[in-house]
């Protein structure tokens, strides 16, 4: 059984168009701060998500908010986004 996000309140949209970290690392705290979460929580995110390659990053992002792909589906931990691709 999945955890539920350490702030499940906040909602992310995250989509084959953030296959950038800094992509993805800038939506995630926009959110955060957006939803009153404390900067030393925001820091302590920062820190956590940048501790190791890409889908760390998207694994712990799951595991802090709340996260949906491009069609609205919730991503679970554990899960990582397609990549990208050419339209």
């Amino acid at each position: 059984m999945a955890t539920e996000a350490k702030f499940p309140h906040i909602t992310v949209r995250l989509n084959c168009d953030d296959g950038d970290a800094y992509a993805v690392l800038g939506r995630v705290i926009k959110a955060l701060r957006i939803g009153g979460v404390s900067i030393t929580d925001v820091d302590k995110y920062l820190l956590e998500a940048t501790n190791g390659d890409y889908a760390h990053l998207l694994r712990t992002t799951t595991q802090w908010v709340s996260v949906i792909d491009g069609s609205g589906n919730p991503v679970s931990h554990g899960v990582t986004l397609p990549p990208l691709t050419d339209a």
